[in-house]
């Protein structure tokens, strides 16, 4: 029974000197190069940890001395882009804590659900009312999460997005108060590393920004 003891006291602390020793990576790439580390972890290739950011996923060794950026790739059986994996997996992982957090056009029945990343102010966006919804009759339903305007005021950006989203399209609005929605989900671009309006993410993590047609989208979401 000690023996047992032991042996888990001994892992826990393993863990937790892992866990220290990837903070003080985070925190000394930050210091270094003003790159905001968002998570560490390790990565296939030992001695090597893939660093989450909001411009997406880099790589260093283990003292913070080397930093490389670009697509991992595992060639052992065929090539599989590691990075662009991890990259849509972990937006999935974070859209998928939002997704009744916010403004909801809600397809009945629903086949696909997309997020769509928008600052309301951009003339693509102000004109999305009629093919939103064309995609929700197409059983598409569609997330809506903002993107703060460099220009704009908190004020206006929260009038904008608490009182005129129904003239868009006719969302179901979160009971939740829209101040707490907006602070989240605006903090939750800027870690996605998503400035570009409108920017749409579909079910499988892939990030497309700029216009789409209803009909462009289906196409996107029937093949992925």
């Amino acid at each position: 029974m000690i023996k047992h003891l032991f042996l888990i006291g001994m892992l826990l602390c393993v863990s937790m000197m892992a866990r220290a020793a990837e903070q003080q990576l985070g925190e000394r790439i930050h210091q270094r190069l003003g790159i905001r580390v968002l998570a560490v972890s390790e990565s296939p290739i030992p001695g090597l940890y893939r660093l989450e950011t909001p411009d997406g996923i880099v790589y260093s060794d283990r003292a913070g001395d080397f930093v490389l950026q670009g697509a991992l790739l595992d060639i052992r059986s065929g090539v599989v882009n590691l990075t662009l994996r991890d990259q849509q997996r972990l937006r999935q992982q974070r859209l998928a804590k939002e997704q009744q957090s916010g403004p909801l056009l809600q397809a009945t029945p629903e086949r696909y659900r997309l997020q769509l990343f928008t600052d309301l102010d951009c003339d693509e966006c102000l004109s999305m009312g009629q093919e939103l919804s064309a995609l929700r009759q197409a059983g598409v339903s569609v997330s809506l999460l903002p993107i703060a305007h460099p220009r704009q005021g908190w004020s206006q950006f929260r009038q904008q997005w608490c009182s005129k989203i129904p003239a868009l399209a006719p969302f179901d609005l979160p009971e939740e108060g829209c101040d707490a929605i907006l602070e989240r989900q605006t903090s939750l671009a800027s870690q996605l590393g998503i400035r570009r309006s409108p920017t749409w993410v579909l079910p499988s993590g892939e990030r497309v920004s700029g216009y789409r047609s209803p009909s462009q989208l289906l196409q996107l979401l029937e093949n992925s």
